[in-house]
């Protein structure tokens, strides 16, 4: 009998990412999500690699790039899995991980950061940047044309999730958006958070 792969909350909680049962868990819906690609050469790009500080929550074993390198081993056959952030500092190659310094609000930025990753589009794309609806919407209308047609982009930590939707149906009409509420994602809410 062959093992059945780790899933990806095994994964994340491996890796001390915040998309672990631990924190968000946001692992379990994305291996319902995504499960469908894990076999395939996928390019995943991810909007903020994560800083010590930044995540300092999560304790001092924290690594930066955590959730990268949670999806290079989840995606085992993974063309790309790249990573962008503003801090240089968080910067770092590794296996089919590849971090750029950009800002994902700037489209200058962004088309240097693609151009320096060598690839025109993304299977997934997951902004788990800034967490404000304004840079929500600025990176997604950045983003959005480097998502491949049959590709998943997704929004963490959304704090005002009816405008953004409202706002997202308004600005990319050709574009299907779906709202994951949060509490079917995470339905004991833990008394740290």
């Amino acid at each position: 009998d062959a093992q059945s792969p780790a899933t990806l909350d095994e994964i994340a909680l491996k890796h001390g990412t915040d998309k672990s049962s631990r924190r968000h868990n946001y692992a379990q819906f994305y291996d319902h999500l995504l499960t469908r690609l894990r076999s395939r050469p996928v390019r995943l790009l991810e909007v903020g690699v994560g800083t010590g500080e930044t995540m300092s929550f999560m304790g001092k074993s924290y690594l930066p790039g955590a959730s990268l390198r949670m999806w290079a081993e989840y995606f085992p056959h993974a063309q790309l899995v790249a990573g962008i952030d503003v801090d240089p500092e968080c910067m770092f190659q590794e296996g089919p991980i590849k971090t750029v310094v950009a800002d994902s609000t700037s489209k200058a930025s962004v088309t240097a950061a693609l151009a320096e990753l060598a690839v025109e589009c993304f299977d997934v794309i997951i902004d788990d940047g800034l967490h404000t609806v304004c840079s929500q919407l600025d990176t997604a209308a950045i983003l959005l044309g480097a998502l491949d047609p049959q590709g998943v982009y997704i929004i963490e930590d959304i704090r005002r999730p009816a405008l953004l939707m409202r706002k997202l149906r308004q600005e990319f009409p050709t574009y299907a958006f779906h709202h994951e509420p949060f509490a079917k994602i995470r339905p004991r809410k833990r008394l740290l958070d």
